[in-house]
This record gives structure tokens, C-alpha cells and sequence, in this order.
């Protein structure tokens, strides 16, 4: 039986039981209790897993799976602050979590893996113009390209205790701004990151600055 709580508006991509499908909005707390399906009940997304709608709101997976087609994001959130997203599987999309012109997010305990295929790059976290988010206790492996990709002046988000190893391209890597060629991340990476044998390190490069680094593995 697929079961989901607390949600309240899915875009009308739900069942006429009030569940909700692949492709959903989510504009209330959310606790999943089965992996994420589509329309046929397939536990495959053909594009975007959950959307997020609203600020101020917690998506639990509670270790359920969001699995898609490598196509779109297994979760997104584009413009809204204050959202937590944990525990979740995610797998099998371009991007595993996307935050876009999003700030004040904690992104805790999710397990964001095998990405991308042998055609296209996935990564498994990316942070496009996000600001103070929190990235704690993730494991984002086996993507086709970075476990977490920070791009276009996302600055002062804090990554702890993730698991980046084994990625394909590089366990972590902020993109520099595509005119000016500067870095302006100022991230800071605390405690036992890991990157795997078959990744590059945990690295910053060019003008990068006011980083911190602990107990890299």
C-alpha cells in the first residue's frame, strides 16, 4: 500500500485517493511511507521526482527511494528558504537534489547515489546560487559526475559529515562564474568529507577562498 502524510497540493499529479505521484508539489510537511510511484504504480519517475512549493517545510523520505530515468531532479527546489529534505534515496536522475536561488535549507541524512549513466553527467547535490544551507550526514557515491557540485556565488553553506566518495568526475566542486572567472563560494567543509580512492579530493581551485578543510579521508 503507498501511503504519504501531510501533504496538500501535488500540481494534480496525484491518485484520486489524495496520493501523491512522481512529478508532485509540495506545499506542507511531507513523510513518506513507500517509494515514490508513477501513475501506473511504477516505482520509476519518467521525469522530476518531488518538487518543492513553499518555504518552511520538512520532506522525510523515511528511507524510502525516489527513482527515476536520469531525467530531471529527484528533488527541487527552486526560490523557497527554510526547507529540510532527510532521509531520502534518490537515484537514477540528472540531478539527485537541486537548490536553486535557495537559502537557509538543511539537506540531512539522505543517501544520493548512481546518478547520471554512461551519456549523461549526474551529479548528486548541486547548489546553484544558494546561500547558508546545511548539508550534514549525506552520502551522495557513485555518480557520473560530482557528488556535490556548488556553482554561481552560492556562498557560506556548511557541508559536515558526507560520504562523497567513489563520484566519477570529483567528490566536490564549485564551479567558477562563467564571466567573471572568480570563485565566490566562501563554503566552509568541516569534518570527515570523505573522497573516495576512485574520486578526486575534496578540492577548491582558482580564486577560491575562505574555505576550511578538517580531517579530509
Amino acid at each position: 500500500i503507498y501511503n504519504v502524510t501531510h501533504f496538500t497540493t501535488y500540481s494534480s499529479q496525484e491518485t484520486p485517493s489524495g496520493i501523491p505521484l512522481c512529478g508532485a508539489t509540495i506545499t506542507s510537511d511531507a513523510i513518506l511511507n513507500a517509494d515514490l510511484a508513477d501513475s501506473a504504480n511504477n516505482s520509476v519517475c519518467p521525469g522530476d521526482g518531488l518538487i518543492i512549493g513553499t518555504q518552511n517545510i520538512e520532506l522525510n523520505c523515511q528511507g524510502y527511494r525516489i527513482t527515476g530515468t536520469v531525467n530531471g531532479d529527484g528533488i527541487r527546489n527552486i526560490g523557497f528558504n527554510n526547507v529540510t529534505i532527510r532521509n531520502c534515496k534518490i537515484q537514477n536522475f540528472t540531478n539527485g537534489i537541486r537548490l536553486v536561488n535557495a537559502s537557509n535549507n538543511q539537506i540531512l541524512d539522505n543517501i544520493v547515489d548512481f546518478n547520471g549513466n554512461q551519456f549523461t553527467l549526474g551529479l548528486g547535490v548541486i547548489l546553484d546560487n544558494a546561500n547558508n544551507n546545511t548539508l550534514t550526514n549525506n552520502t551522495a557515491r557513485f555518480n557520473t559526475d560530482s557528488g556535490i557540485q556548488i556553482i554561481a556565488y552560492s556562498r557560506d553553506n556548511v557541508l559536515t559529515n558526507n560520504d562523497l566518495s567513489n563520484n566519477r568526475i570529483r567528490s566536490l566542486f564549485p564551479l567558477p562564474d562563467l564571466v567573471n572567472r572568480v570563485y565566490e563560494c566562501h563554503n566552509s567543509i568541516y569534518t570527515s568529507n570523505k573522497g573516495g580512492s576512485k574520486a578526486k579530493p575534496i578540492r577548491y581551485e582558482h580564486d577560491s577562498f575562505n574555505v576550511t578543510v578538517k580531517d579530509q579521508l
